[in-house]
């Protein structure tokens, strides 16, 4: 009732968004702790303390009945008078609140249901709050109390139940971010994750005080605020992509979001050609190639860099580059310039993009900072693809390596980014070749946002089997071209995953693996059959099976089985699944 309670000043929402998330740490916690009538049935942990745990629940109750003071009742069927403009006022407040519900996910399950079923049973409540007076710093305060009680709660618990919450917290929060997509609302999650606790124990009885110090210590939530500093890094993150998307990022957004330069270099990192130059080789640079390394000069020293390029067609008629291609190069290289994207993401650092007018193919190139392990005399630039030529990795590092990656995905899912471009030969390792770290993968290759409709593009791109068979039927080169596609969804990024998997786990490209002989000839029918011969054939999961077993298998099988509506809901239980059955699958896989 509080956490919809009328009449919240609208520039602090974000404190009911707070109220949201401490619900959702305690029906997780009852749902962990498998709360029911029958004490029996507790968590043995949970079981053994009881009586604390039920001295803790009694005072939250404490808490929010006392905050329900600071609130006016309005009783079934009793409407306060309105004024025109007051009416206007209740039918926003109503609007938001009605937009509140679909925000955060029905997580607790029975412990919500019985919950919901006891308060509308009982007459100490009233149906409907409006905040007559809203105290700021009370509120907080009772936040920061209940903020405490939770740690509390979680502390009660044994290790593994306590790692079992932590994943189960983590997985409500990638789905409340999964549930906003718009700049306001992801702002309210970002403050209200973000917001300093600011306790009273004062409002807390002297005894439980004491027990409350005595369990919790004072480096108790250093792994709460890490975790907390992830999450508030990957809502900040979307709040940036979305803002770019829908061309709504301002000076106001700017600020709240911590972008350290101006906004038109924020928005539009556009280089200067001319201070970039190649790396002096013997071998001629091909005119086709995907990326380059080489040297960019900026604040008078030459930075080691590598350049990623797309290629596109120019029209007769144009003087430049075409004006939507531009501004989604623009847009892209705006994401990989972002100097607080999530560490999770394993993207490189970009500096920006330029046009390259001396080549003989018009092209866009995208210029990243080399990391500084990749400045010693023996290190290189190796594709995971160029690994598969040399001798197989043990089968725990090729798990940790098939994790990572997984994750780095479902973490630029909960942002709505879709890398668009993951194949072998996109994933980049900076080490001396002989004894590459498996663990630190870089994700490159980004592709730009295309248009759903071919006809609205003028590169549209060519029939590639090279690429193609890393890619969803749906959206191979044909397909774009044909208009057929509906445009690129996360699902099409797992199928990509799942044939990247299958390489990891056997040590050979996938055209190796399905026996396709002169891949770059091979014609579209037969690239565009991989998915069905991978899942009516048995054979080559059955080999992934021997390679690195039955759970791996699992994983791949449901990479290419993945579907995707349109529904914001059903996109989060399509992600959720996604973590259930890919993710978590390979991080228990983990040594």
């Amino acid at each position: 009732m509080l956490s919809t309670a009328k009449h919240m000043p609208a520039d602090l929402r974000f404190l009911r968004v707070r109220l949201q998330s401490e619900e959702h740490r305690l029906l997780d916690w009852g749902t962990i702790a498998n709360v029911s009538e029958d004490e029996r049935l507790f968590n043995r942990s949970v079981r053994l303390n009881r009586h604390l745990v039920n001295d803790v629940l009694q005072e939250t109750q404490v808490l929010l009945l006392g905050c329900c003071a600071l609130a006016g009742r309005q009783t079934a069927g009793a409407e306060p008078a309105t004024s025109a403009a007051t009416g206007v006022r209740e039918a926003r407040e109503a609007e938001a609140l009605r937009e509140l519900q679909p925000r955060f996910p029905q997580s607790g399950g029975s412990v919500r249901a019985k919950a919901l079923h006891w308060i509308q049973s009982t007459r100490k409540y009233p149906k409907q709050l409006h905040w007559a007076i809203f105290d700021k710093k009370k509120f907080e305060e009772l936040l920061a109390n209940l903020g405490r009680l939770n740690d509390f709660m979680e502390r009660l618990m044994d290790t593994a139940s306590q790692e079992m919450l932590h994943r189960a917290q983590q997985e409500t929060f990638l789905q409340v971010l999964q549930l906003n997509d718009k700049v306001d609302d992801l702002l309210q999650i970002m403050n209200a994750s973000s917001a300093h606790r600011d306790t009273n124990d004062n409002l807390l009885p002297r005894q439980l005080r004491s027990t409350l110090d005595a369990v919790l210590e004072p480096d108790d939530g250093n792994d709460r605020r890490q975790q907390t500093h992830k999450l508030v890094q990957l809502a900040r993150f979307k709040i940036l992509n979305t803002a770019i998307d829908t061309g709504t990022l301002n000076n106001d957004i700017a600020r709240q979001i911590d972008i350290r330069q101006s906004l038109s270099a924020a928005v539009d990192p556009r280089l200067d050609y001319e201070r970039f130059e190649y790396i002096s080789t013997s071998q001629p640079i091909p005119e086709d190639a995907v990326r380059s390394e080489g040297l960019y000069e900026m604040d008078e020293a030459k930075i080691p860099v590598w350049v990623e390029w797309k290629y596109y067609l120019r029209h007769p008629s144009d003087e430049g580059p075409p004006k939507l291609l531009q501004n989604m190069v623009s847009n892209l290289s705006a994401l990989l310039h972002d100097n607080q994207k999530p560490a999770q993401f394993h993207a490189p650092d970009c500096l920006g993009y330029f046009d390259d007018p001396d080549s003989d193919r018009d092209r866009f190139g995208l210029v990243f900072k080399k990391p500084a392990r990749s400045l010693s005399a023996r290190s290189a630039l190796v594709t995971l693809h160029g690994l598969f030529q040399g001798r197989k990795p043990s089968l725990t590092a090729r798990i940790k390596l098939a994790s990572s990656i997984s994750n780095s995905i479902s973490y630029l899912h909960s942002t709505d980014w879709l890398h668009k471009g993951l194949r072998s030969q996109n994933i980049l390792f900076f080490d001396d070749p002989a004894h590459v770290n498996l663990a630190n993968p870089y994700l490159c290759g980004f592709d730009y946002s295309r248009p759903a409709e071919a006809s609205n593009l003028t590169q549209a791109p060519p029939q590639d089997p090279e690429q193609d068979i890393y890619r969803h039927p749906d959206v191979q080169g044909s397909a774009l071209r044909d208009g057929k596609s509906g445009g690129f969804k996360k699902s099409h990024d797992v199928y990509s995953l799942g044939i990247i998997l299958m390489e990891i786990a056997a040590w050979k490209p996938i055209d190796q693996i399905l026996a396709i002989d002169y891949l770059h000839k091979a014609k579209p029918a037969v690239v565009r059959r991989v998915r069905a011969t991978i899942l009516e054939t048995s054979r080559y999961l059955d080999d992934i099976e021997a390679e690195a077993g039955d759970v791996f298998r699992q994983v791949c099988s449901a990479c290419f089985h993945g579907e995707e509506t349109t529904s914001t809901g059903e996109l989060a239980k399509g992600e959720a699944k996604f973590r259930r059955d890919v993710v978590q699958k390979l991080g228990t896989m983990v040594l």
